[in-house]
């Protein structure tokens, strides 16, 4: 754990709002893995942030995800994957 990954998950208040790093950090997954998770809507950016601009996500929000949830995101995740893979394997029709 990077200090400022310990400095803010052991914060005795965190922010309001997080960052797509910190999002990462609260939920276990990778910040890489984020935008697949926003993309299935398992995760919800506050506002209506443009395609390319910094997402901010509720740290309340976040801690307040159901006990299923990262079942659901795992498998979500799994899916963006399988279809990126079979999209790459399968050859290019022109």
């Amino acid at each position: 754990m990077i200090p400022e990954q310990r400095d803010f998950m052991y914060s005795p208040r965190l922010p309001l709002l997080c960052s797509t790093q910190q999002a990462a950090w609260l939920t276990g997954f990778h910040e890489h893995e984020i935008p697949i998770l926003v993309q299935a809507r398992l995760l919800t950016p506050v506002g209506n942030p443009g395609q390319h601009d910094k997402k901010m996500f509720s740290t309340a929000a976040i801690q307040e995800l159901p006990k299923d949830w990262p079942t659901k995101a795992r498998a979500a995740i799994k899916r963006y994957w399988q279809r990126k893979n079979s999209q790459r394997r399968s050859p290019v029709n022109a």
